[in-house]
């Protein structure tokens, strides 16, 4: 080894000793630092070997050390989401200090959430997807999009954030969203993972499980002994207590069509219109006025009662969108 490139291989070693001890980096950061230490060290070596000394080796080495550096800065204060509201008895613990969790307080790895006689809703960092905790609930975020649940249930939207998934872990299992609304409840040693739309993938011990829903129905698993799946509807009693925290709809001057859209959504159900005519109208007429639609049950009938158009419940799953 010439003296040129000894000299600069102890630069970069001095460099990165003088940054101290350092915890495992999670696979994904390594290799993102990898890929920016070897973009930065492309131009240091010449065809024949030669090394080009001097700020080329030595910024290539910063690249790197900074990148560690910077990630166990952060490590501790990692965003993970931000309180949309709670209804109730709720409480947001960040190391010894507990307090209600208010409207836009940003979370962080290692915060706890817990709910007794509430309910709790949380934007994920980063993703359209949200969070929505049950009475009697506690949860402790464990990473940027990764939450263990402790006890109570917790309900997932994620469909528009396929390749960001969200991970919940339980003591009996790990489930992964792939693109998907769904639920996981822990209490007495019962765990139930419940998917209403798209799909999770559950892992428990050396075992994959894939839960999914169709067109026209959910799926349950139940997870005891052994694994016990069962179809379930999008409107389901157990689906009750998530539309009774739905998250706001903006409600001002916007077509009554896209309100309908979000309330079968949110509760599961199947949207139909009386006709074309009725079909039409709600796409031309405007929402007034700005509503509360924590409970989209409630919010349909009133946004529909500034409107002629009326709601009917014929069959279950159903909502019939009618002329007044």
């Amino acid at each position: 080894m010439s003296e040129g490139k000894r000299g600069a291989e102890e630069n970069i070693a001095r460099l990165m000793r003088s940054t101290g001890p350092r915890r495992p980096l999670p696979e994904d950061v390594r290799e993102r630092l990898e890929e920016s230490f070897r973009t930065a060290l492309a131009g240091v070596y010449g065809r024949r070997g030669r090394v080009r000394l001097g700020i080329a080796a030595i910024g290539a080495a910063v690249v790197l050390t900074v990148g560690l550096w910077s990630f166990t800065e952060r490590e501790a204060v990692v965003e993970a989401g931000v309180v949309s509201d709670g209804t109730g008895e709720v409480y947001w613990q960040r190391g010894e200090a507990i307090r209600p969790p208010m409207a836009g307080a940003r979370l962080r790895r290692g915060d706890i959430l817990r709910t007794e006689d509430g309910r709790l809703r949380v934007a994920v960092a980063g993703l359209t997807a949200g969070l929505r905790m049950d009475n009697e609930t506690r949860v402790t975020i464990t990473g940027r999009r990764q939450f263990r649940l402790e006890r109570g249930a917790i309900y997932v939207d994620a469909r528009d954030d396929v390749d960001y998934p969200i991970v919940i872990e339980t003591d009996r299992a790990r489930v992964e969203h792939l693109g998907t609304q769904f639920l996981v409840a822990d209490r007495a040693n019962r765990l139930v993972v419940a998917v209403r739309e798209g799909s999770v993938r559950i892992k428990t011990g050396e075992a994959t499980f894939t839960g999914s829903a169709t067109e026209h129905e959910g799926e349950m698993l139940e997870f005891g002994e052994g694994v016990l799946r069962a179809p379930i509807t999008g409107y389901d009693e157990m689906w009750r207590w998530v539309n009774e925290i739905s998250p706001h709809f903006d409600t001002h001057n916007r077509p009554v069509s896209e309100f309908l859209e979000w309330v079968a959504r949110e509760t599961g159900r199947e949207l139909r219109y009386a006709d074309d005519e009725t079909k039409a109208h709600a796409a031309t007429t405007r929402t007034k006025g700005s509503i509360d639609t924590t409970n989209a049950d409630k919010a349909l009938f009133v946004v529909l009662s500034t409107t002629t158009l009326r709601a009917k419940q014929p069959l279950d799953g159903v909502i019939l969108i009618e002329e007044g």
